[in-house]
């Protein structure tokens, strides 16, 4: 009988430190949710357009500790927000692509002036202005919007009043017929 109380003995023994040990196996097992940890907002990246409504740029940090034991990550990674909204130069309009310019701009951003003269828009002399052109005559001639008219006689580079008398043949005179030469 004393080897079989023995024997019930150690075998309660046995399943009370097997128990102990399952528990602390099972205590171990579970842990404390931990949230993540996230690092320094980057700087903002550049603009994604240089004009118009839809401009954005971004900024990201990313996780430097995970989330464990059912930890949740709340936070953002990545912002967004506005910018060169607007932005049209010379009185251009905001659109989703860009700017719409008013005549005597162009470009992106209505930052670039047209050259008009390019497509000789002046009879005689044109000159390119900020947004526009101006249109000039030659000497002698009146300005009739960008026409010119000569309404004078232009002899020898000298401007002459119809009726003028030639100062050195009395028998010409300057007429509209002849507006070049004495007549």
């Amino acid at each position: 009988m004393k080897i079989s109380i023995l024997t019930i003995c150690f075998l309660l023994l046995c399943i009370e430190i097997n128990s102990t040990f399952s528990w602390r196996r099972r205590r171990r097992r579970r842990c404390n949710p931990v949230n993540c940890r996230v690092g320094s907002w980057s700087v903002w990246s550049s603009c994604s357009h240089p004009c118009g409504t839809n401009g954005t740029q971004n900024r990201t940090r990313q996780k430097t500790f995970s989330a464990q034991c059912g930890g949740q990550c709340p936070y953002h990674l990545v912002v967004t927000r506005s910018c060169n909204r607007g932005n049209c130069h010379n009185g251009g309009t905001p659109n989703s692509g860009g700017c719409s310019c008013r005549l005597g701009y162009e470009g992106t951003c209505c930052e670039k002036d047209v050259d008009e003269c390019i497509n000789n828009p002046c009879q005689h002399n044109c000159t390119n202005t900020n947004g526009s052109y101006t249109c000039k005559c030659n000497s002698c001639y009146t300005k009739l919007g960008p026409q010119c008219d000569l309404r004078q006689c232009k002899i020898n580079n000298h401007c002459h009043a119809y009726g003028t008398v030639n100062p050195s043949n009395h028998c010409q005179d300057c007429n509209d017929s002849h507006k070049f030469a004495w007549t």
